[in-house]
């Protein structure tokens, strides 16, 4: 964050060796901070153009939404999750380009590589429904969303470091959905995404 304080929306951040340099931190641990970025809504990751600052979004709704979802119990949380990801999964499934079925499966070789090193899949399990978000291409529910993410990622954090059982059946549930989105089925996606928020929520109640 203080690396990209003060610079202008769509700037280009430095390179990631520029950034390793500059910070002293390796550049596994910089991609891990760069996703969490990203998911927070501060930076743009364009695949193949570089990492931008983002267009700050408006405060006053950030705020309204942090406030709404600050007052509600765990049973709000979960309908707001379902209702903003069932769509987005629908959306996703009608919109999505080639770009962004290849986004979605970079998405998922992230997570699987994360598992395979039995690492917890916090940021690659975030970021799939970030790139599953920019598949709906819809910038008011994208930016919804991002600030939902903002709000649950100490939960999300807690999920996936606490319950390694829950790494494997997220990315399953992730895979589905993902093939509901490639054949263009937005009600299978949606479906899908229903199951999975259902599933997502017994493991936040739990931790």
């Amino acid at each position: 964050m203080d690396a990209i304080r003060g610079l202008e929306p769509g700037t280009r951040v430095p390179s990631e060796r520029e950034l390793t340099q500059m910070m002293g931190v390796s550049r596994t641990t910089l991609r891990e901070a760069l996703h969490g970025l990203a998911v927070l809504g501060a930076i743009d990751i364009r695949h193949g153009q570089g990492v931008f600052v983002a267009a700050p979004a408006l405060e006053a709704a950030q705020d309204d939404l942090a406030a709404a979802l600050a007052k509600g119990a765990t049973q709000d949380l979960t309908e707001a999750r379902r209702l903003i990801l069932i769509e987005v999964a629908r959306l996703a499934a009608y919109r999505r380009t080639d770009e962004d079925l290849a986004n979605l499966s970079a998405a998922l070789d992230a997570q699987r590589a994360a598992i395979a090193a039995h690492r917890p899949p916090t940021h690659e399990g975030i970021q799939f429904d970030a790139t599953l978000a920019e598949a709906a291409h819809n910038e008011v529910i994208g930016s919804v969303l991002r600030s939902f993410s903002r709000l649950i990622l100490p939960h999300a954090v807690h999920v996936y470091e606490t319950s390694e059982d829950f790494w494997v059946p997220d990315l399953e549930m992730h895979e589905r959905i993902c093939d509901a989105v490639r054949t263009g089925d937005g009600d299978l996606a949606a479906d899908r995404m229903r199951e999975h928020v259902g599933g997502v929520a017994d493991y936040y109640r739990r931790a």
